[in-house]
This record gives C-alpha cells, structure tokens and sequence, in this order.
C-alpha cells in the first residue's frame, strides 16, 4: 500500500499518471486536450476588439463572447486577421470566403469572392445587429491551426441573440485566403464603435 504525499492547491485536481504510478495534484485545465483560458477583454465604446501573440502553442483557438451590443443601429459584425502581430488587418478585396445560415433564410448564403473581412453576421441572410438594450448577442467563434503554413486559415462561428419578441441564431464558415501564419485577430461592427461586450480568448495545445 501506498499513500499519497502532499495535498493539492487551490485550482488543481487529482490527475493519474498510468499505470503502476500514483497520481500527483495538476493544475486544473493544463491536459494536453483540454481549452485553456489565455486572456479576456471588455469592450466599452471601442473602435475594435483585438487579440495578438496566436501562435503554434495552440492548434485552435476559440473566442466566446457575451453581452454584445453594437453602438450604431442595425450594423454587421466582422472579423479580420493579421500576420504582422496586429501592425495592421487584412482587410483588401479577395482576402477571405464565408458562408453563412441563420433562422432568417431558409438556404445557406455567403461571399466567395472578394470579401475584405469575414462577415459573422449579415444583413442579406440573418439580419442585423441592433443597440437596444436586451437585445445583446453572444457568440463561439472557432480559429483552426491558425500559425500553418500550409492551408488556409479556417473559422468556424454560432451566435445568437434573443430580442423581446423572438429567438434567432446564426451559423457559419469562412477562411482567410492564405497560407501565410495568422498571429493576431480583430472584431469590428460595420460602422460605429463595440458598445458592450466580453470577448474571451481560449486555446486548445497541440
């Protein structure tokens, strides 16, 4: 029989180590599969949402966002990569493709051409976003293997938002046209600034 040394601390679990060795105390979230919490920022009255120093620690990276509330009425919702560590965003015509499906069309929509950002919301399939209060929206977003350098940068979203009177939700795809490693991603509305949100970044190891 054998007894284990030590306790854990505060934030880690009891975690085995196979077979034939005992288990030892790990910070809660550190397994090889598991999403770790990296950084979060709130928005108030920003121009825009910004995170950089993506990198190959991570083969995915994931954004949740809640309480998001657009300052300017009925606007869209974009998202642009950069791979200068943020310097700037790609934002000229041809650099991404998006699909998208929500509950206000009945058949799948998107740009395969000539789209300067990957639009997570649009006014010709889903409507758009308004700036009334409890009208807020939240959102998944889903970044895959974005420091290859050998495939095009791929995004995966749902969101969704629940207006006094009705339900909705969006899903989509799209992809930075390039192969060229992504180190920094930015969210924008279509005009005006992000009045209200909580955008925090996850990233699952590789």
């Amino acid at each position: 029989f054998q007894s284990i040394a030590g306790v854990g601390t505060s934030g880690q679990v009891l975690t085995s180590n196979g077979a034939g060795v005992l288990p030892t105390f790990q910070t809660a979230g550190a397994g090889a599969s598991d999403w770790v919490k990296i950084t979060s920022s709130t928005a108030s009255s920003s121009a825009t949402i910004s995170f950089t120093g993506l990198s190959s620690t991570y083969i995915a990276y994931k954004v949740m966002i809640s309480n998001l509330l657009p300052a300017t009425n009925a606007v869209e919702f974009f998202l642009r990569t950069s791979t200068n560590g943020g310097s700037t965003y790609d934002n000229a015509a041809g650099n991404y493709v998006f699909a998208l499906q929500g509950t206000a069309a009945s058949t799948v929509g998107g740009r395969n051409t000539s789209a300067t950002e990957i639009q997570l919301i649009d006014s010709t399939i889903f409507g758009t976003l308004a700036n009334t209060g409890n009208e807020e929206s939240s959102w998944e977003i889903t970044l895959f293997n974005p420091s290859s350098a050998t495939e095009f940068k791929k995004v995966h979203w749902m969101g969704m938002n629940s207006p006094s009177t009705s339900c909705g939700f969006i899903t989509g795809t799209g992809a930075r046209q390039s192969d060229t490693a992504v180190d920094a991603i930015q969210f924008l509305m279509s005009s005006g600034n992000i009045s209200t949100g909580l955008f925090t970044l996850y990233g699952i190891k590789a």
